[in-house]
């Protein structure tokens, strides 16, 4: 069964919205599916079906995602920018989650990618 990555850019203080920065191309990649039925399970069955693992790039899905158990690993794209407003990432979790640090990347851009999984 493939894993289900939460990728994401962001600003140094957590900024998610593209408007206060834009990604470069080299960090660009978007894989979309539709999804039909209820959430956990759709996305439960997409995991199996998809050894190679699946990324979700959007906020609100992910947090919906988080509280469902189903999010595997964490990617954080930081943009060096201060964007000084939100929305900021995971507003609202139930309850504190425990990442575990896998590996960092960085790139020409100044763009650091941090990975983590769930402990």
């Amino acid at each position: 069964m493939g894993k289900l990555t939460f990728a994401i850019n962001v600003t140094l203080d957590g900024c998610c919205d593209h408007r206060a920065f834009a990604p470069d191309a080299e960090l660009m990649r978007y894989y979309t599916r539709r999804l039909a039925g209820g959430l956990a399970g759709a996305v439960k069955a997409l995991k199996r079906r998809t050894p190679r693992g699946l990324l979700v790039g959007s906020p609100s899905l992910a947090a919906q995602l988080q509280r469902l158990g189903l999010l595997d690993e964490y990617r954080f794209a930081v943009h060096p920018v201060l964007a000084g407003r939100g929305p900021f990432l995971f507003q609202g979790l139930l309850r504190p989650e425990r990442l575990k640090f896998v590996d960092a990347a960085r790139f020409k851009s100044g763009v650091t990618v941090l990975r983590y999984r769930r402990k």
